[in-house]
This record gives C-alpha cells, structure tokens and sequence, in this order.
C-alpha cells in the first residue's frame, strides 16, 4: 500500500498516527537537516512510547544546522542514538517505524524541521511492508556515521554562529576536518574488542594498519613510539632468559628493535615492530669485520641471521623463529650446504614442536603477499621437509610463528606475554638449533 502526502501537516499528522495505534518497537530516521523545534516535535511525539535511546536511531549531515547544532545534538541524545555523515553529504529524508507486524516507511522531501514537517509544500510518500526493504541502504548509511558522543557535542560548540565568511567557512572545514579524525577512530574501535584491560591496547595495534604503513608524521611516530617502549619494558625480562638459551638481542642498543620509520630498508613500510633474540656479536663478525654502510658485508648485519622474535601487527602478537630475509640469509644457505644433516634433525625434533600451533610462512615483503604457509601442528616431518624444499627459496622471507590474536587472553598482561615468550622460545628452540649455524660458546 502507497500513500502520497503533500498538504501542510498531514505526513506529520500521519506519521503521529502510526506511532500511536501500534506497538512500536524501533524507529529510524534519516534527515539532512535538523531544527531544534523539529528535534523537539519529534520528543514529544516519542515520549510515551517506552523506547529506550538503542531503539530510535536518527541520522543527519554534518551541516545539519548552523545556529545550533550543540543544543539540537544534546536533546536529541535524550531519547535517541545520533549519528552524524560527514562525508558525502547527506540529503536523505526518510522516517521508518517498526511495528510487531510491519514497517512502515515515509520518504520524500521533508526535513525533521518545523518548515519540513508543517510549513513547507513537501512532498513524502508513504510505504507498508512486511519487509524491510531498506535494510541494505541503513547498513550503508551506518558504515559512513559517526555516533554522536560528548567529543563530536563539544566541536559543535565551536561551530561559527556568526555570518558565513572565510574566516568561518575556514572554520567549519577544520571542525569537518576533526570530524573525520573522531570517524577513523571510531571505525578502529568498532573493529577491534575492548582491549582496555589488555597490555598492547587498540591503538598499539591500529597504527600498524595497512593505512599508516607509508605514514611517517609525526603523530603516527609518536603512537609506534608508545608501542615501542612497551616492547622495550617487555624485554628488560626477555633479554636475561634468552641469554640463558644462549640468544641474544642486537649487538647495538638501537636495533633492540625493527625501526619505525618508513625508509628503503623496511620498503617504506611500518607493517610491524619485532625484536629479536640470536647469534652473539663475535659470531656475526666471523662473517665479516665492517659495521653498516655502503661497504660492509652483509653478513654481518643481526637481520641477516635466524633468530627467534617477538612481534606485533595490526591482528596481534607473533612469537617464533625468523629463518631467513629474501635474500642473503646465512641460515638458508647453511641448510641449503647441510640439507641431509639438517633434514635428520629436524625429522628427530618435529614431534617436539608440535601442538604450539606454529605456522611456517614463506612471504614477499617486496609484494606484501603471502606465497605458501605449513602447519606444523597438522603435518608430519616428512611433509614439512617437502614443504620446505619446494617453497623456501631466495626472494621471499621464511620465518615459523605462534599467533596470538589481539583479545587472546594469554597476552592480556605482562606477565602473560613474557611468559608466552618463555614457553614458545624454548618449544621452537629445537628447530632453531636445527636449522641455524652457530659456532661453539668456547671457540667465540
């Protein structure tokens, strides 16, 4: 059934009625602008239906109103759940009640305004359904809103009231501007759990998002900066218990951990933060004297050698065995020279590291892509070893991880994950010594 209402009145008389003759469990409306006697109107009309703020939701633009918007958000906030389009801009006018039996929905010209809903010529259809024909088109409207809290109330306290000129369109922009940042931040945390109890919160694991990968302001460094001396704390404890394993973390202080910044050495990609934990300095300089620059080897370089890590990115926590870089890697090339050696020793540890749920990647860093994966826990040693063969090669990283998702309780505290270190490095140790060429403690 279609009606059309276009007299003064009538769709909001109508709309009255329907409110008031069913049992009402939800409304919704969308509306590119929002007067405070509309907003007002709206109140009185819902006052006596017992619906809780969760169940009324109303949508408007950012420009909903330029006299003012603060007072408008915090009355509407009394009895609804606001959200606000930034961007595009809305100019959606539709109302649509849920009822026990069916939906009911007006659409047309009408803004939740006093002119729109008594004064001005409009034109609203109205619709019944028993189903939700607009359910895709609320879904899409969602994915763009910010919700209404008392940060998005207290920038449109400083919406310009004055006459619009530069200075205030100048204004208004930088408030759009601010409205986009809160926006990002809310789709973070809509992604993520509530993490506030955790050690690495949402923001440690946000700002390793593909988004900021290539971002080197300064606010981003700032936040990998956070990060980075929670791994810092985390391995003033690490440091000693990997020494007893006989692993060590890079020979300059520096490079305790991956670096933060985007730059040619990381693809000008920030896409984790890891520390790791392997060979003592003396056996780095077996393969070369020089330090970094142009003309040293790069044997010598701490990435260039296997080591067990900690790491984490945007999903979570990693704590494994990094085998080898795409290229020069001087573990890969040890087991390439020793491959019968190294396969009879990785067939008489295999069944020590399973049931760890460690995964062994092969990845290009250079293409951001994952080639090949093998699940330790669900193969056997001979598989592995045909895996390894096939797919470890020169151009792709090859590294063995533990994974811990972002809410996994076992990293919900400090002590949780250093003990989490302590337990995966010494299970995947075995490996580590298989697969790694390390010289005698007594001929260092």
């Amino acid at each position: 059934m279609v009606s059309y209402f276009w007299k003064t009145s009538t769709f909001f008389d109508d709309f009255k009625k329907e409110l008031t003759s069913n049992t009402i469990q939800s409304i919704k409306i969308a509306s590119a602008y929002i007067s405070i006697k509309g907003a007002q109107y709206l109140k009185e009309t819902i006052e006596a239906l017992n619906l809780t703020a969760e169940n009324i939701e109303i949508y408007c633009s950012s420009s909903f109103n330029e006299h003012e918007p603060e007072k408008i958000l915090k009355l509407l906030s009394t009895f609804s759940t606001v959200y606000i389009v930034n961007e595009p801009f809305l100019h959606t006018k539709v109302y649509e009640i849920h009822t026990e039996d069916l939906i009911v929905t007006y659409s047309g010209s009408a803004n939740l305004t006093e002119g729109g809903l008594f004064n001005n010529f409009e034109l609203t259809v109205k619709s019944e359904s028993t189903k939700n024909q607009l359910e895709e088109f609320w879904d899409d409207l969602w994915q763009l809103c910010i919700e209404v809290n008392e940060e998005v109330i207290a920038l449109y306290q400083q919406y310009p009231k004055e006459v619009l000129d530069e200075i205030t369109q100048k204004k208004i922009a930088s408030i759009k501007k601010q409205l986009n940042t809160v926006y990002e931040k809310q789709c973070t945390q809509s992604y993520y759990p509530d993490l506030k109890d955790f050690y690495f919160n949402v923001a440690d694991y946000s700002i390793l998002a593909e988004k900021y990968w290539e971002d080197g302001s300064s606010a981003i460094r700032l936040q990998r900066k956070d990060t980075q001396k929670k791994l810092f704390t985390l391995n003033e404890e690490i440091e000693p218990f990997a020494k007893k394993l006989d692993l060590y973390p890079h020979y300059r202080p520096e490079h305790l951990t991956s670096g933060i910044d985007p730059s040619p050495f990381n693809f000008y990609r920030v896409t984790g933060i890891w520390m790791r934990y392997g060979k003592d300095k003396s056996e780095l300089d077996f393969f070369g004297q020089k330090g970094f620059g142009e003309k040293s080897s790069p044997y010598q370089q701490f990435h260039k050698h296997a080591c067990l890590q900690l790491s984490i990115g945007s999903e979570g926590l990693n704590v494994g065995m990094f085998h080898s870089t795409a290229s020069d890697g001087v573990d890969r090339g040890h087991v390439d020279d020793h491959w019968y050696e190294v396969k009879q020793k990785i067939e008489n540890i295999y069944n020590d590291i399973t049931g760890y749920e460690f995964v062994w990647h092969i990845y290009s860093n250079r293409e951001n892509r994952l080639h090949a994966y093998f699940a330790i826990d669900s193969g056997t040693a001979q598989e592995f070893i045909d895996f390894y063969r096939k797919y470890d090669m020169d151009g792709f990283e090859s590294f063995c991880m533990r994974h811990y998702d972002v809410d996994d309780e076992r990293i919900k505290t400090e002590r949780n994950i250093i003990n989490e270190v302590y337990e995966t490095f010494e299970a995947i140790l075995p490996l580590y010594k298989a697969m790694t060429f390390r010289i005698p403690v007594d001929v260092r």
